[in-house]
């Protein structure tokens, strides 16, 4: 009985580790919308669409994706749209959706 307890706990236990990751990454997600959103100045917002744009993995779903894959990814999305939606705001242009056209066009080159 012990064991199957011990067993039991175990795999309750690593199976929450995906999700404290999946919210500690939702949460980084969260800060770069805030600071968007706080932002007035268009180069500094397209820089933070592009690292949220990168941020963890691929915005297409995937066949074997994870429950926590499947929410950040959604995160990401959402993120990415109410950044944009920002540039939007401050630059009175229309590039679309999609953030590459945003970044190319607002934030500074990478060195």
């Amino acid at each position: 009985m012990a064991i199957l307890f011990a067993g039991l706990s175990a795999w309750l236990f690593l199976g929450t580790i995906p999700v404290v990751l999946a919210d500690g990454r939702a949460e980084v997600l969260e800060e770069m919308r805030e600071s968007a959103l706080s932002q007035t100045n268009a180069s500094a917002v397209a820089t933070t669409l592009r690292h949220a744009h990168r941020w963890y993995g691929t915005i297409t779903p995937r066949p074997a994706e994870s429950h926590e894959d499947r929410l950040l990814r959604r995160v990401r999305i959402a993120v990415v749209r109410d950044i944009i939606a920002r540039l939007r705001e401050l630059t009175g242009k229309e590039l679309g959706a999609d953030p590459r056209p945003w970044i190319e066009m607002y934030a500074p080159p990478e060195q």
